[in-house]
């Protein structure tokens, strides 16, 4: 499982979504995206605002857990890469 916060823009037309994720198997090594995207709808009107948001993102294995975990979270305040064994 992997948790965190992302900041990204207009709370009313953006949201967070999982983006990559893969697993090298041999390595032990999983590698995922977090990541905002903006979606306008043609009827509405979005807001200028920006918000952070909490995610919680599973990940199920079949045998075990990886060695190590990178997540990268991209949001429009910047990109940010974590690894952790």
């Amino acid at each position: 499982m992997v948790e965190g916060r992302l900041t990204y823009s207009s709370s009313s037309c953006g949201g967070i979504e999982l983006g990559r994720n893969d697993y090298d198997a041999d390595e032990g090594r999983l590698t995922a995206t977090i990541r905002w995207y903006y979606e306008r709808p043609s009827d509405a009107d979005c807001t200028a605002d920006e918000v952070t948001r909490a995610y919680r993102a599973t990940f199920p294995f079949d045998d075990g857990t990886p060695e190590a975990v990178a997540v990268t979270e991209d949001g429009n305040t910047g990109t940010f890469e974590e690894t952790a064994s």
